[in-house]
């Protein structure tokens, strides 16, 4: 006889955006990917589908992009959201460069321009989401390298939210 369904076999609409968080599920307090999000998962069989943020790995609140599907929490994806984008929304990755304009002042730069910080923030955003640089995220002062890269560091500087910004 089939066993009834428990409360964690609920199934999401495919196309809702964003996807609610889990509240029971196993794992979801603290762990750093909820069953679901680990591909090949005996857990995965059991459980619905968990979308997953491509930055930290982590499902919740999700947005996803209209064209590649991928999901962010709004913190996560550079720039960051304030607000649950339109279903037809794109993230930065499926954005189109503006073509640059010609408004070149003179002197040293005070602040980097918007399209170039769109430019910054889409390579950022590509090495966040780009799994062999999970390690450059958030790097301890315990490193072995005399000057380490620490993405959480660059993208705190670029959002201006730590000095010097860019």
């Amino acid at each position: 006889s089939p066993l009834p369904p428990s409360p964690l076999q609920e199934e999401q609409p495919e196309d809702t955006k964003p996807l609610p968080a889990h509240p029971n599920a196993p794992g979801s307090a603290g762990s750093s990917l909820e069953p679901g999000c680990i591909p090949g998962s005996t857990l995965g069989s059991v459980l619905p589908p968990v979308s997953c943020c491509l930055v930290c790995r982590r499902a919740g609140a999700v947005v996803m992009c209209d064209r590649c599907e991928r999901c962010f929490h709004l913190a996560c994806h550079l720039p960051a959201l304030q607000e649950v984008p339109s279903p037809e929304w794109r993230c930065l990755l499926c954005q189109d460069l503006p073509p640059p304009s010609q408004d070149l002042t003179e002197g040293p730069p005070q602040k980097l321009c918007p399209l170039d910080q769109q430019k910054c923030e889409l390579v950022l955003l590509q090495l966040l989401c780009h799994e062999p640089c999970r390690p450059l995220h958030r790097l301890s002062s315990s490193t072995d390298t005399p000057d380490p890269i620490d993405l959480t560091l660059i993208r705190a500087r670029l959002q201006e939210k730590l000095s010097p910004h860019y």
